[in-house]
Parts: structure tokens; sequence; C-alpha cells
């Protein structure tokens, strides 16, 4: 197997968490569970194998994608297709409301979806697939998909300072950090500041900040030796156990307990063996 995450550089970075490149893979678990972590998600498959989304609770076939697919923004689970044996693909891991600058697309629209790239870029997405395909080098095929990138955003980098300003309160520090004290620090009504979040989002503050919260769990689980599930809870701003479990499942599909027993070598992805 040959892995590589590239971290992109200015300008790229203002839109581009990361692109993943991988080649060769192979497990032996059919399915993954990704859990909701607000960022949407563009994907081009380098084998001509079809890849699955399934349904959460009986992992029937909901959909299959062929060639690539954009998801978006979740804040539910998502049961997808492991990929088998030498599987490859590229993935771009968009940051915080990027979907919205880059397809032109109300990122509401994209929420909890998974599209068919075709479908939402035509040709340019074939043409980008096939010039990944046809370079040699690893350094190549992520630059190909950086210059799409940007000849897709020129002009359109920047978000509106309050959104990145709401973003970033929401992400750092979503166990203190007050919705209405953000709608009344933006400047504008309570109504428009979260219509304007959900266009760029693709969820509401409350929503964003209920996926946060759950984030902060999942990497506090991968420092703690011996966990303390109570004080886990309060520290992460649940407001008690009951509460912590409910929000736990509905994201997860597991209690706290079982995710320890299921997750894999990832963040964010449980095997389903």
């Amino acid at each position: 197997m040959f892995l590589t995450v590239h971290i992109p550089t200015y300008p790229i970075n203002q839109l581009v968490e990361s692109i993943t490149y991988y080649s060769n893979y192979s497990v032996e678990h059919f399915a993954e569970r990704l859990l909701p972590d607000g960022h949407a998600d563009f994907i081009v498959n380098l084998t001509e194998a079809p890849k699955h989304t399934f349904d959460n609770t009986t992992l029937k076939v909901n959909d299959t994608f062929k060639k690539g697919w954009l998801s978006g923004a979740r804040k539910k689970l998502l049961s997808i297709d492991a990929g088998g044996q030498n599987d490859s693909m590229m993935i771009v891991r968009l940051k915080f409301g990027a979907a919205y600058n880059i397809f032109n697309i109300p990122q509401e629209e994209l929420t909890d979806k998974v599209y068919e790239a075709d479908l939402i870029l035509g040709s340019p997405f074939e043409d980008l697939r096939t010039k990944i395909l046809e370079a040699h080098f690893v350094e190549t095929k992520i630059q190909i998909m950086e210059d799409f990138i940007f000849a897709r955003c020129v002009g359109v980098i920047d978000l509106p300072p309050v959104v990145t300003f709401a973003f970033h309160q929401l992400v750092h520090s979503p166990s203190n950090t007050s919705i209405k004290l953000l709608a009344d620090q933006s400047g504008y009504s309570h109504k428009h500041f979260i219509s304007l979040f959900k266009k760029h989002a693709g969820m509401s503050p409350k929503e964003f900040l209920k996926v946060m919260r759950f984030q902060r769990v999942i990497r506090e689980i991968e420092t703690y030796g011996s966990i303390d599930w109570t004080r886990l809870a309060l520290d992460c701003g649940y407001y008690d156990q009951a509460h912590f479990i409910k929000e736990f499942k509905n994201f997860s599909g597991f209690s706290p307990e079982q995710y320890l027993s299921q997750k894999g070598d990832f963040l964010n992805y449980i095997p389903v063996r």
C-alpha cells in the first residue's frame, strides 16, 4: 500500500485541509462507518470498481458511485464501502464552508448527502479524473487537483468574516461557546446570522456545535488511558450522563463503551466486520 497526506499551502489551504492519495489499499472488512465531523469531502475513485453507501442499520446498499462523488458536511453517521482489494483514490478534505466556494452550491443542499461528481461538475470532472490517472508521479497528481480547485475559486476564496469567527469559536471551544453571544457579536439579527452560517456550514450553529462537541469527545478518547465517562462528558460540555450517551449514540450508532471496542485505527472511521 502507498499512502500520502498532502497539506496544501496558500491559497489552496484557505479551502482545503488535506489531500490524501492512496493506492493498492486492501482491507478485509466490507464497510466503514464515518462519524460526523462537519467537513465535506470531494473524492475521486481511481479504480473501475464502483463504491457504495449503505443503510446505517441494515447495511443494504443505498446508492452506487462510479468515478467520484461529493460528500456534504455531515451531522449524521454515514456507512460506506470500505474499498475491498487494491483500492486507489484521492480524497480532498474541504475546510468548513469551502464546498460553497468551490461548487457554488448552498452548503445546506449538500448536508448529509452524497452526489455523483459527474452530476455536480459534468465534463470538467471527467477531465480531472483522466489527468490524475494519466499522471506518473504522485506529486503531479496532487498538483493537478490543486490547479483544478484554484481554477474554480479565483476571487471567492475568503469566507465572510463573521462566519470565519463563528467557525473558529465553535471548533476550538465547543464546550463553552454561546450561540446567542455569537449572534450578538456578529452585528446581524439572530435570524440572519443563522441563515448566513447555514449557507456556508450546511447546518445551523446549534447543530454544528453538537457535532464539534462530539468531535471533542472522540479526540479526547484517544488521549485517555482509563476513561471516566462522567468527567469526560462534563469536560466536553454535556450537562449530564444521559445527555452525553444519547448524543453519542445518535452520532456514532454505539454507546461510548461499544465504540471503544469497535473503533478502528483511524479517527472517525469504524470498520464493519
